[in-house]
């Protein structure tokens, strides 16, 4: 490790916001859009920034502005450094289905997840096609997704962290479930996670969602990224749905009120120190 102080929430949001520029200029370069997503929109809108106790960013992409954005990573990989595209595509030990858009002048040290290199980071979250019929949606991938949601949040760590007040027959079962999922191996359980992406054609959908991370199916009709808009964060412009109200209200209910302060604070598991 090149340094031993962990960076601060100012250096960590500065970090970032570099971030976002340059993946909004490749957006921008190759005319597809992004939207700020979950509560880097919330900070959007509430705090025209960040939310001052968090200090991550998401943003989602359609399914084919996705993988345009991806492959030009891809493509250009070199010319782009320090900024790249993490997944599974260029790094093995990556333990997760959704791509990240990174500044490897950074490097983020994680407590209990599978080793890999990772820099400071922007996650970016395809949204797929997921049928016409949001009931029939969930009965046909949203069970999969929980199952794989516990399998894969298990297969990627290294050890089990037993909760408190778990009873020691649930700790004891859930230990060896944890323990047969590492025998299976996490790439078992993410390939199944990839594979609800082409569970229906995105053409032909009229709602989208992320398919192919966390549990349950959390879907929108695709007519609410038809458009975006520009909208000050710190100090950079990003792009958000122009939608974004109808968005917020059915994720988050009344989003502009403020949680209770037990409530704010970042629970992410790694650390930012510059290289």
């Amino acid at each position: 490790m090149e340094t031993k102080e962990p960076l601060n929430i100012d250096e960590v949001h500065a970090g970032t916001l570099k971030i976002v520029e340059k993946l909004s200029s490749i957006c921008d370069m190759l005319h597809i859009d992004y939207f700020v997503a979950y509560g880097s929109l919330i900070g959007a809108i509430r705090h025209k920034g960040f939310i001052p106790w968090d200090d991550d960013f998401d943003v989602i992409m359609l399914r084919p502005d996705y993988d345009k954005f991806v492959n030009y990573c891809y493509k250009h990989e070199k010319e782009l450094y320090p900024f790249k595209i993490l997944n599974r595509e260029v790094s093995k030990n990556y333990p997760y289905t959704i791509s990240r858009f990174e500044d490897m002048r950074y490097k983020a040290v994680y407590d209990n997840i599978v080793d890999y290199d990772s820099g400071m980071f922007v996650d970016v979250y395809p949204y797929d096609g997921a049928g016409t019929d949001e009931i029939a949606a969930r009965k046909k991938i949203g069970w999969k997704k929980d199952i794989l949601a516990k399998c894969v949040g298990w297969a990627i760590r290294n050890e089990y962290t037993r909760p408190e007040n778990q009873s020691t027959i649930v700790a004891v079962l859930k230990y060896i479930g944890f323990k047969v999922v590492h025998l299976i191996g996490k790439d078992f359980f993410l390939n199944q996670y990839e594979k609800l992406s082409n569970t229906y054609s995105f053409e032909d959908s009229t709602l989208v969602g992320c398919l192919c991370w966390d549990g349950g199916l959390y879907v929108l009709d695709k007519k609410l990224f038809e458009k975006s808009i520009t909208v000050p964060f710190e100090n950079i412009m990003v792009k958000i749905p122009a939608q974004y109200d109808e968005i917020l209200k059915r994720s988050y209910g009344d989003y502009m009120k403020l949680p209770p302060k037990e409530e704010r604070v970042a629970t992410h598991e790694y650390t930012l120190y510059k290289r």
